[in-house]
């Protein structure tokens, strides 16, 4: 609810006299012809302070009922409200601190006009409960289809479903709407809208990202987290104002208000004798300038029981929302119980939202990234079922459903091993998936739709035997691939066809090509090759720069720490940084994007410490 805007906890005739002396306020205002500017919502706290019978007390304020956006005052959209209400977590979640569930579970009740006051977020649980936050950082609803959402201001231009999946009103939204790709307009919301991050447009998170026209490939002094010889693995996301480390600690069961030990104070030691165990996930800030620590590491929050937990990589969104992918089972990289938990980075804080159990079979390689163009979480690992197979299932923010996912991608051969990495990338509405083939060790790409079916059939990229690893990324103009044999990493850069629903394709090759499937023609390959000394078969991974210059980055783990190399979004140009992070001891490697800012972490497994960078700005 959102009564503690000045509502909850006051006694009734407090805030009689204080609606009084608003309404005064405003008369004077009027009265003096000063401002015509319309007077704030009625605040309410029972059905009964709301004395206009036409109207509902709603998240702490009196709201009118609609059918239509015809139905309410100008500027207010007619929207599907749902009540929450705390009912034990949905299925799947996992409980937080105590094993507490934070999940709730919406109820319909009806239509409501939706008031100016709650019209504006930066995260879900900003919203009316039943909508979520746009690109445009509006509070609306979610559709897969234009039936899905409520009548607009005009019959003549309905209400539509985006690209992204929310009810925008063509008419009313003109200057956030592109009818053109169905969605919202680039950039919108990048830095926050008025009213959601502060005046002048502070993004979710803290602060709105300077505007870079050029690749961020120019890195801060690695940070060095608190040491715990408890820690079993770690990643790190870069947020508008800060760049957190998230480490597992699988030892003595802790006090969620306590910490991992003093900054420098070296090692605080494991387990000891027969004494109780638990899992945590740890987290620690860092200015993502200065790379000045914050504090010390301390446990965020407590996850499930089972051995060897491992935090498998992490995702990033647009408006700071975090994912954290960490697992449990019999080994790091095989374990086989995958979870996912969303974090709320919103006020300058830090949050557990909810924890989802994702898989229960034996897994590993565990990708995830933000799509932007469509306003999703996207996941994919490989599971043994029957034989191996690499899946994708997305989210939305908050932690909803996306829909669109693959059970087990098709690859050309019908088969895949445990042993080699794989990679996904996102490019608009397509994604494309990156492997080693099973019977020839070539690389491989698969295209997949937004609904998660196959384009065309998969596509052989290379002629290298792959004895390393394979990654890939999508820029706003193709597919990147980054794959290793031997002491040289080849990449390949694939162009998508004109109408951006397939890959061109070299003269007389076949595959995935545009929506029939044909491929296009005449589409030259850009490749290039790099040294590296990388030797492990899955540590790396590739993330798209969508709000920055539009191209990929990518991570890779040498035998003296972690690399970074940048292409460029036509592919035609790569800057190939080399080590950001140095350590001959790093057992994994994560990157994340936010406005193209990179964030590069390495996990040190002589110290069990998480080491981070972020790039910015030289422009």
């Amino acid at each position: 609810m959102r009564t503690e805007r000045g509502v909850r906890g006051w006694s009734r005739s407090v805030l009689a006299t204080l609606i009084v002396v608003a309404a005064a306020g405003v008369g004077l205002a009027v009265g003096c012809g000063s401002s015509s500017k319309a007077p704030p919502t009625i605040q309410c706290i029972l059905a009964s302070d709301c004395k206009d019978l036409t109207k509902q007390c709603v998240q702490g304020y009196c709201v009118g009922m609609c059918t239509t956006s015809q139905d309410c005052p100008s500027g207010q959209r007619c929207v599907k409200y749902a009540d929450a209400t705390a009912a034990g977590g949905a299925a799947g979640d996992t409980g937080g601190a105590g094993g507490m569930s934070v999940a709730v579970v919406p109820v319909s009740a009806g239509n409501i006009c939706q008031v100016p006051e709650v019209k504006t977020c930066a995260l879900n649980s900003d919203c009316t409960p039943g909508l979520f936050c746009a690109k445009d950082l509006q509070c609306r609803n979610m559709c897969n289809a234009d039936v899905d959402c409520l009548g607009g201001v005009s019959t003549q231009s309905p209400v539509k479903c985006t690209a992204s999946h929310f009810c925008v009103d063509p008419v009313a939204d003109a200057s956030n709407y592109d009818p053109t790709t169905n969605d919202f307009k680039p950039n919108v919301g990048a830095g926050g809208a008025s009213g959601a991050g502060g005046k002048g447009g502070s993004g979710a998170g803290g602060n709105a990202m300077p505007a870079c026209t050029t690749p961020q490939t120019a890195f801060i002094m690695a940070v060095q987290g608190t040491m715990n010889a408890s820690f079993t693995s770690g990643v790190a996301a870069r947020v508008a104002d800060r760049l957190l480390l998230f480490t597992a600690y699988s030892g003595p069961v802790l006090s969620l208000a306590g910490a991992a030990g003093a900054t420098g104070a070296g090692d605080t030691g494991g387990a000891g004798g027969g004494a109780p165990t638990a899992n945590y996930i740890f987290a620690q800030a860092f200015n993502p300038t200065t790379g000045v620590a914050a504090a010390a590491a301390a446990p965020l929050f407590q996850v499930a029981d089972g051995t060897n937990l491992y935090i498998h990589n992490v995702a990033v969104s647009s408006t700071g929302e975090v994912a954290l992918l960490h697992g449990t089972g019999p080994l790091n990289n095989d374990n086989n119980q995958l979870y996912v938990s969303f974090l709320t980075t919103a006020g300058g804080t830090l949050q557990l939202e909810h924890t989802t159990t994702i898989e229960s079979a034996q897994f590993g390689d565990v990708n995830a990234l933000w799509a932007e163009a469509t306003s999703e979480f996207v996941f994919s690992w490989k599971n043994l079922a029957n034989g191996w197979a690499m899946r994708t299932k997305k989210f939305r923010p908050g932690g909803a459903p996306a829909g669109g996912d693959t059970n087990a991608v098709m690859t050309a051969t019908g088969v895949n091993g445990s042993d080699y990495s794989f990679g996904v990338g996102a490019s608009g509405p397509l994604f494309g998936v990156a492997y080693r083939d099973y019977s020839t060790g070539r690389p491989y790409l698969t295209l997949l739709d937004a609904t998660g079916n196959i384009v065309g059939t998969p596509v052989q990229t290379g002629t290298v035997n792959i004895d390393r690893w394979i990654t890939v990324g999508g820029t706003s103009m193709g597919f990147s691939l980054l794959y290793q044999e031997g002491a040289t990493a080849y990449e390949t850069f694939i162009p998508k066809t004109t109408d951006g629903l397939g890959i061109q394709l070299p003269s007389g090759a076949g595959g995935a090509g545009g929506a029939d499937g044909a491929g296009g023609s005449g589409g030259a390959w850009t490749t290039f090759t790099v040294s590296s000394t990388a030797t492990s078969p899955a540590k790396a991974f590739t993330i798209g720069d969508e709000l920055g210059a539009q191209g990929v980055g990518t991570v890779y783990l040498e035998t003296n720490g972690a690399s970074f190399l940048y292409v460029t979004a036509d592919g035609t140009k790569h800057y190939s940084v080399g080590t950001v992070i140095s350590s001959s001891a790093g057992t994994q490697v994560a990157i994340t994007n936010y406005h193209g800012s990179f964030s590069v972490s390495m996990f040190e497994g002589t110290k069990h410490q998480t080491q981070a960078t972020a790039s910015f700005c030289t422009n």
